[in-house]
């Protein structure tokens, strides 16, 4: 009993801080971030989707060679553009996007950041 206490207090101090650094970065509105039994993410259902995506495309070229082409770094560009216009146009007010839609959107932007960032940078 005494282990699980300490490691639920443990959890409670990550997550506390983990929520404070997102807030620099995010703007966690509660009706557009995930939850789960009454906890909600530190960032918001986009955001969850651009670090999953670029986490899951830096596993990938980890364990695989990948020439950064020019092609390469148009596709990752043209990748991104769904991102882009899913948070503008709701950010002008012209739709109302939904949490599904900002994950998705946000995965494939998050794999073409990272391959931006990794051809960019070398």
């Amino acid at each position: 009993m005494l282990g699980k206490i300490s490691y639920n207090k443990h959890f409670e101090d990550i997550y506390y801080c983990v929520r404070i650094i997102s807030r620099f970065f995010c703007h966690r509105i509660p009706e557009r971030t995930f939850h789960v039994k009454g906890r909600y993410f530190p960032v918001c259902s986009r955001c969850t989707g651009l670090y999953i995506g670029a986490f899951l495309y830096l596993i990938y070229v980890y364990f695989n060679y990948v020439n950064y082409s020019r092609l390469l770094i148009l596709i990752a560009i043209l990748i991104t553009i769904p991102t882009i216009l899913d948070g503008l146009t709701q950010f002008i007010g012209s739709r109302e996007s939904n949490n599904s839609l900002r994950f998705g959107t946000g995965l494939i932007g998050g794999i073409g950041f990272a391959i931006l960032i990794k051809g960019f940078n070398g």
